[in-house]
């Protein structure tokens, strides 16, 4: 019992000095920090309510120990709390404005990238429609050649067609001397048929002579709508022989059914004469022709048509001498035109004449062309 009784009385000792240490505000604060705060509120509602002690009274000396616990108040460490966090709001602005500033150069970089990608599908769009102008333009033209072509056709199946004719023609200059003469003819008529145009070149075999002929026809047409008569206007440019040429003439024909086909041609011929000083004398001369004929079809592909022409120059003039002559005596041709057709388009045509004059003591010559007929 003696021992434990030695053991009991330090804690007996113990206890009553954390009895006693409990009593001291100060270790109390520090034992119990809740007291702390709690001690703090207290403080502040003394210090509103109460005025401030004097300083001469000896009371204040002993009541103010306790509150010589001020440093330990957080006033004075409140102050440096606040300028960090006043830094950070002003951080915290900053990071704000720099991220608008970032959003508003992403939003503009946004804004700039699709510009540039309307102005792509712009540009796309612009380029697509300049494709299919060019396609259009194209097809335009396409269409447009096109119809130039069935026009062409159209005009080439309506008009009539182009007739070439080409003929040898030998006759007799002398007994037992004969001279052949080659001629092409181009001739080609109107839709309605009632305009023609002739064009035609003869070159004789020994080159004597070149002749170069041109002539429009026309239709004179009755107020029925039926033929009346041909009128032919045309002229000839000619080289015979180192002598030069012109004709200009008229052709009147009247087409019959019954009686044939007749007619005449007025003419006035102009030649220009070699002289032995090396020069030409002009001379001018008359002509007037009557012609008369008729086809007799033996057989589908064979028609015959006799011939008959009269030649005559009543007046001719000479400026060498001054002097006007008048001529009595006619010239004619006799014989007839075999025309063979051998197809649709193609002939062949065979002419016999014999020429003849009415001056006495004249000689009769013999004429014959051998031609074909091609319709173009």
């Amino acid at each position: 019992m003696v021992v434990v009784h030695h053991l009991h009385h330090p804690l007996k000792q113990n206890l009553q000095k954390q009895s006693q240490l409990k009593q001291n505000p100060l270790i109390n604060l520090l034992i119990n920090p809740q007291n702390k705060s709690k001690r703090k509120r207290k403080l502040k509602l003394k210090r509103k309510s109460s005025p401030p002690p004097a300083s001469g009274s000896g009371s204040s000396s002993t009541e103010a120990k306790p509150a010589e616990a001020k440093p330990a108040e957080a006033k004075p460490a409140d102050k440096p709390a606040d300028k960090p966090a006043e830094q950070k709001q002003e951080e915290k602005k900053t990071e704000t404005k720099t991220e608008e500033k970032k959003e508003e150069t992403k939003t503009e970089e946004k804004k700039s990238e699709e510009k540039k990608t309307e102005e792509k599908k712009e540009e796309a769009k612009k380029e697509e429609e300049k494709k299919e102008e060019a396609k259009k333009e194209e097809e335009k033209k396409k269409e447009e050649e096109k119809k130039k072509e069935e026009e062409k056709k159209k005009k080439q199946e309506v008009t009539n067609p182009t007739l070439l004719a080409s003929d040898i023609t030998t006759a007799e200059t002398e007994r037992g001397k004969f001279l052949a003469s080659i001629s092409l003819g181009l001739s080609k008529s109107s839709l309605a048929g009632d305009v023609s145009y002739s064009a035609g070149l003869m070159i004789n075999s020994n080159l004597s002579s070149i002749i170069m002929t041109g002539g429009i026809t026309k239709m004179g047409m009755t107020d029925d709508g039926q033929l009346d008569a041909i009128h032919s206007y045309g002229t000839a440019f000619a080289y015979l022989d180192g002598n030069y040429m012109n004709l200009l003439g008229y052709t009147w024909i009247k087409p019959t059914p019954k009686k044939g086909t007749f007619g005449y041609n007025v003419g006035v011929i102009n030649l220009f004469l070699k002289n032995d000083a090396g020069g030409f004398d002009y001379n001018m001369a008359t002509s007037a022709i009557a012609f008369w004929t008729k086809p007799y079809p033996y057989s589908k592909k064979l028609t015959i048509s006799p011939q008959v022409f009269t030649m005559f120059s009543p007046i001719s003039w000479n400026s060498v001498s001054g002097e006007s002559t008048v001529n009595r005596h006619m010239g004619f041709l006799l014989g007839a035109a075999f025309d063979y057709k051998l197809s649709k388009r193609f002939g062949f045509a065979f002419n016999y004449k014999i020429s003849g004059n009415t001056k006495p003591y004249s000689v009769f010559l013999s004429n014959f062309q051998i031609g074909s007929r091609m319709v173009l």
